[in-house]
């Protein structure tokens, strides 16, 4: 697994280097418009203070600082670590409070959720860009099939038989199934929390495109940026997601950026840039979180 992983980032990275245009990455370095950057930044901010608040919906808790502290680490795991290994931060923080298979519950409620979510922004997108074809019949029939496939993986969850199992695995099967019910009252607000989630999170993701945009003189629209932001954001739940999520983000970026007609130069270069920053994003505010965590919350 370990290798293979090691080998997609090998291969999307040559491609990726290949194709780049450096001048546009130095252009965008001289020239970046550095307030809508900072919007970005913030707005970003914003969308880990709307996880944090799903998070206190879910695990029924009050304490949003420390929460919003999980969400800055389990996000730069995630961006750094591969195949949604940095998953394992959330349980691994939250451990000595809630059992691991409930942990894991909420973790599976939130990622179909999040799912649904950008198969849904991904729809309204596809309304209102031109040129992309089918996309508008393909994209409704996309979040009914999501939605029944998850809502299928969670009823045949359920009724996995735990008797013959190990006890250790029996146990946190049992602790998920309980933890899935537990959730299913919780649903409609979940939906409508990650509905927050990602209304702010894409908003973040416009400034960037935009200031990244502006530099090589052209501009972009709302609409235009979702769609192109939720190919790559699919790839990252995929367990084809590379170490930092190089190349195979920008995969998913320079297909959506390419259909909606963009050159491959410009389309993978806007990618290269906006990924990069995004990771300094996360870093700039993960790993603060990451050093002092166990000191402020012992």
């Amino acid at each position: 697994m370990k290798r293979g992983i090691i080998v997609i980032t090998i291969l999307f990275l040559a491609l990726i280097l290949i194709n780049i245009d450096w001048n546009i990455v130095a252009n965008f370095l001289k020239k970046a418009p550095l307030k809508i950057i900072i919007l970005a930044y913030i707005t970003y901010l914003f969308s880990f203070a709307a996880r944090a608040y799903r998070w206190m919906l879910m695990l029924g808790r009050k304490d949003f600082g420390h929460l919003f502290s999980i969400v800055a680490i389990h996000t730069l795991s995630n961006n750094i670590y591969p195949a949604r290994t940095g998953e394992l931060s959330f349980i691994y923080l939250l451990g000595k409070e809630h059992s691991k298979g409930s942990l894991a519950s909420t973790l599976l409620v939130a990622r179909l959720a999040d799912i649904i979510c950008i198969a849904l922004f991904f729809t309204v997108s596809a309304l209102y860009v031109s040129g992309i074809g089918n996309f508008t019949l393909y994209g409704p029939l996309v979040v009914i099939l999501l939605c029944v496939l998850s809502f299928a993986f969670l009823y045949a969850l359920n009724k996995i038989s735990t008797a013959k199992l190990p006890q250790k695995l029996s146990k946190f099967i049992e602790d998920l199934k309980d933890g899935l019910l537990v959730q299913k009252g919780k649903y409609p607000k979940v939906f409508f929390s990650s509905m927050l989630v990602w209304g702010v999170k894409y908003v973040a993701f416009f400034f960037l495109t935009k200031a990244i945009m502006l530099t090589i003189n052209m501009d972009i629209t709302f609409w235009k940026s979702v769609f192109g932001v939720s190919f790559s954001e699919l790839t990252t739940v995929l367990p084809i997601h590379s170490f930092g999520g190089l190349g195979t983000f920008e995969a998913g970026w320079t297909g959506a950026y390419m259909i909606m007609g963009y050159s491959k130069s410009i389309a993978v270069t806007t990618g290269f840039t906006f990924h990069i920053t995004l990771l300094l994003f996360s870093t700039l505010t993960g790993l603060p979180f990451l050093i002092f965590h166990d000191k402020i919350y012992k």
